[in-house]
């Protein structure tokens, strides 16, 4: 995929950040947002030294109150 680099970056069920670490070595000056409704998966997710912003929520009702550049969903 050759797309420029996305301000904003949605990981949507991010789990331990595995994918949100990949995009964020892809895309290294994109700000990233992993979303998991797991808290324990989040947990690990802040431990693992990827720069994100951690949400606890579940997609299927979740209202975000911004817009991001590309959403990721694995």
């Amino acid at each position: 995929i050759n797309l420029p680099a996305p301000e904003k970056i949605l990981d949507v069920g991010c789990g331990p950040g595995n994918s949100t670490e990949v995009l964020q070595q892809r895309w290294p000056k994109s700000t990233l947002f992993g979303l998991d409704s797991d808290s324990a998966m989040l947990e690990t997710a802040s431990k693992s030294g990827i720069v994100a912003e951690w949400i606890l929520a579940d997609a299927g009702n979740w209202n975000p109150l911004q817009q991001f550049d590309l959403i990721f969903s694995n």
